[in-house]
């Protein structure tokens, strides 16, 4: 969250999936200044998407919206900060 707000992105985070209307919506829906936007589906080291996450996800993507899993290695490998930098 902290390095989204220095960033000037606006993030939408779901905490109760389970209270939204459509299952397998990404956890965080990402809207940078520039107005790109990045749907990202947030799992541990093993976890793994549902169906309904999956389906959701190939759909994003034939819509050609940026889908993608982040797990908790992607923060030492830098991944999220280039794919949030990216958005700026």
């Amino acid at each position: 969250a902290e390095a989204c707000a220095d960033l000037d992105i606006i993030r939408f985070h779901c905490q109760h999936p389970e209270a939204m209307s459509a299952k397998g919506f990404p956890d965080d829906l990402l809207i940078g200044p520039t107005g790109k936007i990045l749907f990202r589906e947030l799992k541990t080291e093993t976890g793994q998407p549902s169906l309904e996450q999956r389906l959701v996800g190939e759909r994003l993507r034939r819509g050609n919206h940026d889908w993608h899993l982040w797990r908790p290695s992607d923060w030492h490998t830098g991944l999220i900060d280039l794919e949030l930098e990216a958005l700026t």
